[in-house]
């Protein structure tokens, strides 16, 4: 009789501590998602220009796949209505369309110490996945002061959005201006997030002409957002250190490679190791191409030089396309970023390249920093 209660009180002690031990984990677990969904809130609301959406993107990976819904081939992110997957909206554009541009106009007052930017329109708004315009906002930011981000409003339904909102600043000195690179996104908004960046442009000020007694209007074609690869405020793909020399004489471009400097790192788990490639051009057709050598890390030096035999008579019909390349034991390699130094480029590009051809008599050589694309 004593044995019979003994297992029987055994039995309910047990049975009693499963019950308090299966109560108490579900408690917790309860607690560990509001905290998960509060910190996600944070992460959203605290998002600037080009912020990382690498988070986003797994934590979607990690959802299980609900009906009969295929994950993206490429982020292998899971499309549905409520969260539609970026690639699904890139590759449902034609690829013949127009590229995605943003006016704006820059006016500054020598006199009062002013800065004015206005945010004029936006065409070639892409179609989202389901067919219609979605409705759209730019954001800006005034580098390197990466705290603030100033917003237009909202603009539903169309595909040429017009904004035409000003923004004024106050207390930027001409020494100032120079170094201020301006950073405008454009954000595609719906019912179900707090905003997707379609595309965006860099302008740096040191590059661009003011006129003291009128504004300085500007087209700029738009970024996407998938040539990005979620990178933060600073600029974009990193730095390039160039040395252009043109010999009149001799007929021969002299190119010197110097170093770089921040540049994006393409894994998160294995070194950079960036080489860069100079490529000659003639009316579009490759001509000769050049590689330096090898290095690691973010920040490279070469110092190495490279001599092009050129036709005189038609310089103006050569470019030189410089591209840093990411090397790749088991995969191609990887494009980090490029420019283009010629004639009919534009910004910092046609700029080195009229200084060198202005001094081709003098055999000096013209040192410029470019910012990868």
């Amino acid at each position: 009789m004593l044995v019979i209660l003994a297992v029987v009180g055994g039995i309910s002690s047990a049975s009693i501590a499963i019950f308090v031990c299966t109560f108490a984990f579900r408690c917790r677990g309860r607690r560990a998602n509001k905290k998960n969904s509060n910190s996600k809130e944070k992460r959203l609301e605290s998002q600037p220009i080009l912020s990382d959406g690498s988070s986003q993107s797994t934590e979607l990976e990690n959802e299980p796949n609900k009906g009969n819904v295929s994950p993206c081939s490429s982020c292998r992110k899971v499309s549905t209505f409520y969260s539609p997957c970026e690639c699904d909206m890139i590759s449902a554009q034609n690829v013949d369309a127009k590229p995605c541009q943003v006016q704006f106009s820059l006016y500054y007052n020598f006199h009062d110490s002013r800065l004015f930017i206005n945010i004029m329109c936006v065409l070639n708004v892409p179609l989202r996945w389901y067919g219609k315009h979605p409705p759209t906002q730019v954001r800006f930011q005034l580098l390197p002061d990466d705290s603030n981000i100033y917003r237009t409003e909202i603009k539903s339904n169309t595909g040429e959005p017009i904004f035409n909102e000003t923004f004024e600043f106050i207390g930027y000195s001409e020494n100032e201006l120079m170094e201020l690179t301006l950073r405008l996104g454009l954000y595609a908004f719906d019912k179900f997030s707090r905003g997707k960046i379609i595309g965006y442009t860099d302008v740096r000020f040191n590059l661009e002409k003011f006129h003291p007694s009128e504004p300085t209007i500007i087209w700029r074609n738009l970024l996407p957002k998938s040539q990005t690869r979620g990178r933060s405020l600073s600029f974009t793909r990193g730095e390039i250190h160039i040395s252009l020399r043109y010999e009149a004489n001799r007929q021969r471009l002299n190119v010197i490679v110097l170093k770089a400097t921040n540049l994006m790192k393409t894994s998160k788990f294995i070194n950079t190791a960036p080489y860069v490639c100079v490529m000659l051009n003639a009316n579009g057709a490759m001509l000769e191409t050049r590689q330096t050598k090898k290095t690691r890390g973010i920040n490279a030096v070469w110092n190495q030089g490279f001599l092009f035999d050129v036709d005189g008579e038609t310089i103006d019909e050569y470019s030189i396309t410089i591209k840093v390349m990411n090397h790749d034991l088991l995969t191609t390699d990887e494009v980090i970023g490029e420019l283009t130094l010629g004639p009919q480029c534009d910004g910092s590009g046609k700029e080195h390249w009229d200084e060198a051809m202005a001094k081709r008599y003098t055999r000096r050589e013209v040192a410029m920093t470019h910012i990868l694309l």
